[in-house]
């Protein structure tokens, strides 16, 4: 056990002290050598005294703060601190709302540590009531992010991305790419941005059916109708930007045709509703240029499309 690699958990905050003691106890359950894991809380400028609570109640646990509410970009402050300060061989990014099962951690570990290709793995994520959440995710050819519930092999399995409520990130991997969260990303689709340039660069992003974590969902974010059109917004201008970094001509040109047309679509939608800034605020996504990810004209078309197979 003492071989093992160090590991820093990410835990992401805003306003979640309700959720921080359920969270933290479960990770401080967790059966991993105590001298190579750490848990670091990325607070999102809370105004609900999570801090506090912390600074209080988990002394172990680090602190890294974000002057404002920046969303899932505040997790590069959380990636900077373990792989600088700590030099962690992995990095977990993990929501506020998941508890853990006590060996989740070592079944992520000996998976990665297995094979020098994997960069990203994801777990059994479980919902509250003990139903299957997630077993990895695909993407379809319009830009549609779908969970995956059930898998016809029973062993680790390579997928298209990996949930960000809990995913372990090979520090290694992550050192060659430019960013790990787009700043531009406040919400959704972020894992599939950097599970997909990691890809392009050679690593493999794997569902480990052995870890399992449950999530409770939407603990920190509520999705009511009154924000319902801005997170769609965030959705739609966060897949333009994702296809156009790492589809390269023709394809790239071909994908954006349906997405195009659904945004257009969308943005009727929301000029009906006397909305229109939501539908300009994302079309103007699709004609922006935009830079590709690295070393992208030498992947092949077909690699590119395996970005979007399905399970």
């Amino acid at each position: 056990m003492e071989r093992m690699p160090f590991v820093s958990v990410v835990v992401l905050n805003y306003n979640g002290k309700l959720l921080l003691k359920e969270c933290l106890d479960s990770l401080l359950k967790t059966v991993y050598p105590r001298n190579k894991f750490q848990i670091i809380v990325v607070d999102n400028a809370s105004s609900d005294e999570s801090v506090e609570f912390i600074n209080t109640k988990y002394h172990s646990v680090k602190i890294v703060k974000s002057e404002k509410n920046v969303g899932v970009v505040a997790n590069n402050l959380g990636i900077k601190y373990a792989m600088k300060k700590s030099n962690a061989g992995y990095v977990v990014l993990f929501n506020n709302d998941v508890v853990v099962h006590k060996s989740w951690l070592k079944e992520l570990v000996d998976v990665a540590e297995s094979d020098k290709t994997i960069g990203a793995c994801g777990p059994t994520i479980l919902n509250t009531d003990g139903t299957i959440q997630s077993l990895g995710g695909t993407v379809d050819v319009i830009g549609t992010p779908y969970l995956i519930t059930h898998h016809r092999l029973s062993g680790v399995v390579d997928v298209s991305w990996a949930s960000a409520c809990c995913i372990m990130l090979k520090s290694e991997a992550l050192e060659q790419l430019d960013y790990v969260v787009d700043p531009r990303y406040f919400i959704f689709y972020d894992e599939i941005d950097y599970c997909w340039r990691l890809k392009l660069l050679g690593y493999r992003t794997v569902f480990v059916p052995k870890s399992i974590v449950t999530h409770r969902g939407s603990g920190t974010i509520k999705i009511g109708n009154k924000n319902y059109s801005r997170f769609i917004m965030q959705h739609y201008k966060n897949k333009i930007l994702t296809f156009k970094k790492n589809f390269r001509s023709p394809l790239r040109q071909i994908l954006l045709i349906p997405i195009f047309l659904s945004t257009l679509t969308l943005t009727s939608i929301w000029a009906l509703r006397g909305q229109w800034g939501y539908g300009t605020s994302v079309l103007k996504y699709i004609f922006e240029k935009e830079k590709q990810t690295r070393g992208l004209d030498n992947i092949p078309l077909k690699k590119q499309l395996s970005l979007l197979t399905r399970h």
